[in-house]
């Protein structure tokens, strides 16, 4: 009999779990954004202890190449000691929402597409931006952006109903 109620109450837990957890598809989108952060970072220390140009080429839908001098010569993976090339398979239905270049000199400042961003998009409509800052080259992401799939007027850009009664808000 006990053990039936703790099967129970397991099953309860789990349950509310996996309501409350929400779409994986976040959690991917947080993760991708985070290496990607990293990996136009490593590419800015390249360029400075190297001396020379380096960069990140993002393809939309595709991956991103993390590059010395051209994006044709990719750099080798710290970890795995092949060429740093990012296909984003392992990400899920993760993808780029934009093609964007980024460079930087041997002083660590963007050359080519400081002042922009890229965006990684779940199918769930979670997406995140990562920006490198004009002049400085600092690389920072937005805040999650968990999409949504309601259509009222609200989620969609619409105005809160002009009424006096803060409850039909």
């Amino acid at each position: 009999m006990e053990l039936m109620l703790v099967m129970g109450m397991l099953s309860i837990v789990s349950l509310l779990f996996v309501s409350y957890s929400g779409d994986v598809g976040d959690v991917s989108v947080d993760a991708l954004s985070r290496k990607i952060q990293t990996d136009i970072r490593y590419a800015q220390q390249l360029a400075t202890s190297k001396g020379s140009n380096h960069g990140v080429n993002f393809v939309q839908g595709s991956g991103y190449t993390v590059y010395d001098g051209n994006t044709s010569n990719p750099v080798l993976d710290p970890l795995t000691r092949f060429p740093f090339t990012e296909d984003l398979s392992h990400f899920g239905s993760i993808t780029l929402g934009s093609s964007y270049q980024v460079e930087f000199d041997r002083l660590g400042r963007p050359v080519i597409g400081g002042g922009g961003d890229v965006t990684v998009v779940a199918d769930g409509g979670a997406s995140r931006k990562i920006y490198v800052i004009e002049n400085t080259g600092a690389v920072v992401v937005d805040v999650l952006n968990y999409g949504s799939g309601c259509s009222c007027e609200v989620c969609t850009g619409g105005e809160w109903p002009q009424t006096g009664n803060m409850e039909s808000r």
